[in-house]
């Protein structure tokens, strides 16, 4: 009998926790008209596989997009602690709520059934995979590359316009004698969601570096950066999770940002981004956003998946032969192909820097230039749909 019993309580044990995993192994979510099919991975909390190929890390948290009036009935879901907006849209908001339920899937239907809520995602990371490099393209895709062939901005000593340069990157340190006349409107953490006042933390290295291309000024070389005179909103992103990702772009919108650059890689392209990004460029005064092909010597457009939004400009590297780089990614994504090689800072020192990140900067430094000297928005978009550009 006693061993009936334990049996009985093992097998009810143990229902129980298929209950419970059950509830937490499936995450099911739209996205560009698809279902992206979370799985959790066994030993490894808050990490699922996905129908995608990529790995998720889930916060615990939800992003949705809703109409305003819809707000006040989140907070009627089972689970909603609090939530808030970080990205004001048109007629939408993107919002963060915070949980304390254990079955997102089921707070992401009843979320979804609220009339004004139009889409209900998992904040999240992605894990970063380290894929071997890809042969580099061949002869007759580098004989097409569409390359920088536009009027030189430097026609003006100083600039006849402000310019507001928005750089969304790992960490800024502007203490570097390279920046002394540097106009900072903004310095923004928008992972820890503070103003930076003071010290910056130690994420120094790659956002200094693209700031260094675009605004240092009296390099020991000679040489400045393209367009000095900007004035900079700077915005440390450096985890990649969603919510921070929409929130830095956000925050550059808010700011009246003219240029934004982000020479960094996306690996999940959410359509709330895009919703926003797409919202943001239908303004009348319209922003230019750039980002890197990224440096994996592969096609751009499975590499980084920002370079799928049309509104976004991605620029890839040639060479000094005006060849395609040999770590640039390629294909019909990239935009523009840029020169590689830039006088930039690092610490204390000068750099050159060579990668598609530097050419992304270069060309924001570019774009910057030329409306500090006159050229209108509408001009300059129509320079670049005539140099080829998607």
């Amino acid at each position: 009998m006693r061993l009936l019993i334990c049996c009985l309580v093992v097998i009810f044990l143990s229902a129980c926790q298929l209950v419970e995993n059950e509830k937490q192994q499936a995450i099911t979510f739209k996205n560009s008209n698809h279902k992206v099919q979370l799985s959790a991975l066994e030993g490894q909390p808050n990490h699922y596989s996905s129908n995608l190929g990529l790995q998720f890390i889930v916060t615990g948290d939800l992003l949705a997009l809703v109409k305003p009036f819809a707000k006040t009935q989140l907070s009627q879901v089972i689970g909603v602690d609090s939530f808030n907006t970080i990205a004001t849209m048109s007629n939408n908001e993107i919002v963060l709520i915070k949980t304390s339920s254990n079955n997102l899937q089921e707070m992401i239907n009843q979320l979804e059934a609220i009339e004004g809520v139009d889409q209900v995602q998992p904040d999240h990371y992605i894990k970063k995979e380290f894929g071997q490099v890809n042969k580099p393209a061949s002869s007759t895709q580098n004989n097409a590359l569409p390359m920088l062939d536009l009027p030189s901005p430097n026609q003006c000593q100083e600039p006849l316009h402000s310019v507001r340069v928005a750089l969304i990157d790992n960490g800024f340190d502007f203490r570097h004698v390279a920046f002394r006349d540097t106009h900072v409107l903004l310095h923004y953490d928008a992972d820890n969601l503070i103003e930076i006042r003071d010290i910056p933390n130690k994420r120094i290295g790659h956002g200094t570096a693209m700031a260094g291309v675009i605004l240092a000024k009296n390099f020991s070389t000679g040489e400045e950066g393209i367009a000095p005179a900007s004035e900079i909103i700077a915005i440390e992103q450096a985890s990649s999770k969603l919510s921070s990702v929409i929130l830095g772009f956000s925050v550059a919108r808010m700011m009246h940002a003219d240029i934004v650059n982000c020479s960094w890689l996306m690996e999940f392209k959410s359509d709330l981004l895009v919703s926003f990004i797409k919202d943001w460029h239908a303004q009348e005064n319209t922003v230019f956003i750039v980002t890197a092909a990224g440096n994996g010597s592969k096609d751009a457009c499975l590499a980084n998946k920002l370079s799928l939004i049309p509104e976004v400009l991605t620029i890839g590297s040639i060479n000094s032969e005006k060849k395609l780089s040999t770590f640039s990614n390629y294909g019909p994504c990239v935009d523009l192909f840029v020169p590689s090689s830039h006088m930039s800072i690092h610490e204390t020192g000068y750099i050159t820097a060579s990668s598609t990140s530097a050419s992304a900067a270069f060309f924001t430094g570019f774009l910057a230039k030329s409306l500090q000297c006159g050229l209108q928005k509408s001009e300059l978009r129509q320079q670049l749909i005539n140099n080829h550009i998607n």
